[in-house]
């Protein structure tokens, strides 16, 4: 994984605040137990993160990504392409420039998780408290018990 563009216009402090939060979500998912192992490259990742300077609720459109422009974002948005056998080859994860600093940890980690194939989102009050996937207020930066029991199901 990494951060393969940064929009001119996103500024050096929010693209070192999506940096660690990049770094942080590959570390959380490497210590969840998963058999699945990420590491931090810039240079051809296979899931790739781009901050764009494009508000929430937008339709996506330059990316330079094949099969992403044309795709609605709200604070961010994940693309998995996969194959015959249904085993993902790649990702795209795009951060919009409405995620603000203090939402940026969680966003990204949520992104991270769901660019692993755990895409779906949880709308119920409870998990906005318990879980990576909540669909509306989470502030979680570390996945929650379930979080870990599903992704240690999808890469056992």
């Amino acid at each position: 994984m990494g951060i393969t563009r940064i929009d001119d216009t996103i500024g050096q402090e929010r693209a070192a605040g999506a940096q660690a939060a990049l770094v942080h979500a590959i570390d959380q998912i490497n210590r969840s137990g998963a058999r699945v192992w990420l590491r931090n490259t810039a240079d051809r990742p296979d899931i790739q993160v781009l901050l764009l300077d494009i508000p929430k609720r937008s339709v996506l459109s330059g990316t330079g990504v094949d099969g992403l422009d044309g795709n609605r974002i709200d604070a961010a948005h994940v693309h998995v392409w996969w194959n015959g056998r249904r085993e993902i080859t790649r990702g795209a994860i795009v951060i919009s420039n409405g995620v603000a600093r203090n939402e940026m940890m969680s966003t990204m980690l949520e992104e991270v998780y769901q660019a692993l194939g755990l895409m779906t989102d949880i709308d119920h009050p409870y998990y906005s408290r318990t879980s990576i996937v909540a669909q509306v207020g989470t502030t979680q930066t570390t996945p929650g018990r379930q979080d870990l029991m599903a992704l240690r199901r999808h890469y056992p």
